[in-house]
């Protein structure tokens, strides 16, 4: 009878742990699929999550309860973050979708959840640009902040340099195109950084009509009319007057939670 005890403690040690495994395997599968986990809403969230760093959100359009597009007005902090019913239960051991520096979670989960309500103009082609690859949306935009240093900001040059760092030290001077000065141009006045950049960028400043053509010599007006017809990239031969078209190095992300 001993011998049978012994054997039934050990055998139900063993289960207990088999199913502590499976749990944890389920668990963290919620985590990553969000698939069978249940959402909580954000009273839940802010019980730990009250920073002032993160309140500072409900002074941005993601908190607009009135507009339903924004994630406050449909699941709250859940709209980007994921269900965190699962991470209520364990939450040193199932996180939710990461935004920050240094978050475990996958560039690509991080920015599809920014894609789900940003998918238009240029942030349509997102996947189609350079960025993609290596950077978070958040590696630029910070989200908590009341205001992000990426909209309506005129030093939007000084957050670019800090990945492409060689490009304010290869700038000419003078240019008609300065990137430095009280008439300096911004970047993303002629980059787009949520895609390729194509000949229509420097055209909507450049325009090349009829009129324009007719003040430029018979060669530039030959060069500028196959370039045109062919769709050739202005900077197939317009190189160097910005900037020079240094390889990218991309900096560690500083995206910000």
């Amino acid at each position: 009878m001993r011998g049978d005890r012994g054997t039934y403690l050990s055998w139900r040690g063993q289960f207990s742990m088999m199913w502590a495994i499976a749990l944890l395997v389920l668990t963290s599968g919620a985590a990553i699929g969000q698939t069978m986990d249940k959402l909580t809403g954000a009273a839940a969230c802010l019980e730990c999550h009250e920073s002032d760093k993160i309140m500072g959100i409900l002074k941005t359009p993601h908190a607009d309860f009135k507009d339903p597009r924004s994630p406050a007005a449909r699941d709250q902090c859940e709209s980007c973050h994921g269900p965190s019913a699962t991470h209520m239960k364990f939450p040193m051991q199932v996180g939710n979708i990461v935004f920050t520096k240094h978050g475990k979670t996958p560039i690509g989960v991080r920015n599809r959840a920014c894609l789900e309500c940003h998918n238009k103009g240029d942030q349509a082609h997102w996947n189609e640009g350079a960025h993609a690859k290596e950077l978070s949306c958040a590696s630029c935009h910070v989200m908590h902040k009341p205001q992000d240093p990426m909209v309506g900001s005129v030093d939007r040059t000084a957050d670019c340099v800090s990945c492409h760092e060689t490009v304010l030290e290869s700038a000419p001077a003078p240019s008609s195109h300065p990137l430095t000065g009280p008439k300096a141009i911004v970047c993303t006045e002629c980059h787009s950084p949520h895609g390729p950049t194509s000949l229509t960028t420097c055209i909507t400043c450049h325009a090349q009509d009829p009129e324009t053509f007719a003040k430029q010599s018979a060669k530039a007006r030959d060069y500028h009319g196959r370039a045109s017809s062919k769709e050739i990239e202005c900077t197939a031969c317009h190189k160097g007057f910005v900037h020079s078209m240094p390889p990218i190095t991309l900096a560690e992300p500083t995206d910000a939670p």
